[in-house]
């Protein structure tokens, strides 16, 4: 169930208005003319009442029950699934709707919208297949950004923990949802996230790998990928199958969003950009954009978009049980003795001036320093004052030093300036 305007708007903002030049239209009760002519030719046991949203491969309205349908009493509200009017002779697009309701009648989970039935319709025209689905009333997490930027980190954790367990439930069932992104995580007015759109799940592994090569898709992505570029994992651009941790690194790259207002590689132009980015560059840490995250969740979405698979969380279920505990949770723990290290590490990295000549000479100086920073360590510091002419290479001498003290065995630690 696709809740947007359209898929090129799963990019973040610079490269959504590049590709698409506008905002997300959610809710709109207006319609194309084919897709009103398409609504009108429905026959089922239901009544369209409005357009929601629209996606690469159909529409999606807003509807009541004209009749009892499955456990639903008449008159209640559901969601109602059309292929697009160019898609109606496609079989192999109508063999993917009703793959998909089948795959959504297997799921039932508080976090996953769920899927009634599949009908097939031929008032006038082709027979076609429609779905009929639950009716999710709230905010798509890409009209909260937009509406009001980054969110509390509370709801940060809520919306993880929910949709993590709801990818659990697809993953036990052994299948990937191959799109999450801000548009397919709706939350309700209850503060419940729901995982919509299931039209490119597929099956995987047993053993929680990839299943093979061969499940062709459509993809929603418009570069031959399945699921969104700017929420692809590496693995999935690579040309290699998703699994369910590729729905994580996905799942990272929301709450990066989430939590900072932004996009992680929201500076991509293109969507070649974008790829490259999610194969090669490493997302500045998420506290850099909001220094009041908590290291908590500042590792945790670190470790979601870590570009190896067996990096990241091992399934769904490792990252509700870490957002349920949190600062209690094992994970924190193990974490919290080598947080001020990496910190310090980093910040003491960060202090260095770039240099491109090889550093050459100044031994005496070099082991004056290391014979100091030795003493330190065994209890015996104190100031050491590094005196010479200006421009004779004093701060290029202290870079030197302290790099190499970094890469030994007891480094330094520096405790001192913004958090990271």
């Amino acid at each position: 169930m696709k809740v947007g305007r359209g898929l090129d708007q799963v990019q973040p903002r610079r490269y959504k208005e590049r590709v698409t030049g506008g905002q997300e239209s959610e809710g709109s009760a207006e319609a194309t003319a084919a897709a009103r002519e398409l609504a009108a030719a429905i026959d089922g046991p239901f009544e369209l009442l409005r357009e929601l949203g629209s996606g690469s491969s159909g529409h999606v309205y807003e509807a009541t029950l004209t009749a009892p349908y499955a456990d639903l009493a008449q008159g209640t509200r559901v969601a109602v699934k059309l292929l697009r009017p160019e898609l109606l002779q496609d079989q192999a697009a109508q063999a993917r709707l009703n793959a998909e309701g089948e795959l959504g009648m297997s799921i039932r989970h508080p976090n996953v919208a769920e899927i009634y039935g599949v009908e097939t319709s031929a008032r006038q025209g082709p027979a076609a297949s429609v779905l009929v689905m639950q009716f999710v009333a709230g905010t798509t997490l890409r009209a909260l950004l937009q509406r009001s930027g980054a969110a509390l980190e509370d709801l940060t954790r809520r919306v993880g923990a929910d949709a993590a367990r709801g990818l659990f439930a697809l993953h036990r069932r052994g299948l990937a949802h191959r799109d999450i992104k801000p548009e397919n995580l709706i939350l309700t007015p209850d503060s419940e996230l729901k995982i919509v759109d299931l039209g490119l799940a597929r099956p995987f592994g047993g053993d929680g790998e990839p299943a093979s090569r061969g499940h062709s898709s459509a993809t929603s992505s418009g570069f031959g990928l399945a699921g969104s570029v700017a929420y692809s994992a590496p693995e999935t651009l690579r040309g290699e199958p998703s699994g369910p941790r590729s729905d994580l690194y996905a799942l990272g790259v929301v709450l990066y969003e989430l939590a900072t207002g932004h996009h992680p590689f929201a500076d991509a132009q293109s969507p070649d950009e974008m790829m490259d980015a999610h194969l090669r560059r490493r997302p500045q840490p998420p506290s850099h954009l909001r220094p009041r995250l908590s290291p908590l969740l500042d590792q945790l979405i670190g470790d979601l978009l870590h570009k190896d698979p067996d990096d990241r969380p091992r399934a769904a279920a490792d990252v509700v049980k870490v957002l349920e505990q949190g600062e209690r949770s094992d994970y924190c723990r193990r974490h919290e003795a080598d947080a001020p290290v990496l910190a310090s590490n980093r910040r003491l990295r960060r202090m260095r001036r770039p240099a491109e000549a090889r550093f050459i000479g100044r031994e005496r100086e070099s082991r004056a320093l290391d014979r100091a920073f030795a003493a330190a360590q065994r209890g015996r510091g104190g100031a050491v004052a590094v005196v010479a002419p200006e421009g004779s290479g004093r701060r290029r001498l202290m870079d030197e030093a302290m790099l190499r003290w970094l890469d030994g065995d007891l480094p330094p630690r520096y405790l001192g300036g913004d958090a990271d």
